[in-house]
């Protein structure tokens, strides 16, 4: 049996993370890209963050998923693009915050299935 505490900061620390994702693109999107020929693509994939942060606080495991497949893609796409590894970097809070996702999920499902 988990602590209180512990157990409400697993719960949490996806969700925070999920909403600082959407703040961070939708800050960088918004000083960025305002005036560019990329505002489409941006604003494209922050309704794709957006409905991937939504279906993930009704339910963990498919926003888990999206959140991980999110990650997956982005990096195959700085590998097909031919850029250097260090952008792979920026999938990483994507795929920690689908691990957690995940991982809260089967925490909690298996405590309420034991």
């Amino acid at each position: 049996m988990m602590n209180q505490t512990v157990q409400q900061f697993l719960q949490w620390s996806p969700r925070f993370l999920s909403i600082s994702i959407l703040l961070f693109w939708l800050f960088g999107m918004i000083f960025v890209y305002v005036s560019g020929p990329y505002l489409f693509p941006s604003l494209l994939a922050f309704v794709i963050l957006i409905s991937a942060a939504m279906m993930a606080w009704k339910t963990r495991v498919i926003g888990g998923v999206m959140y991980v497949g999110l990650g997956v893609l982005y990096t195959i796409f700085i590998a097909l693009k031919g850029l250097a590894p260090v952008y792979v970097l920026a999938a990483l809070p994507l795929l920690v915050t689908g691990i957690l996702y995940l991982g809260t999920y089967f925490e909690f499902e298996h405590e309420v299935s034991a």
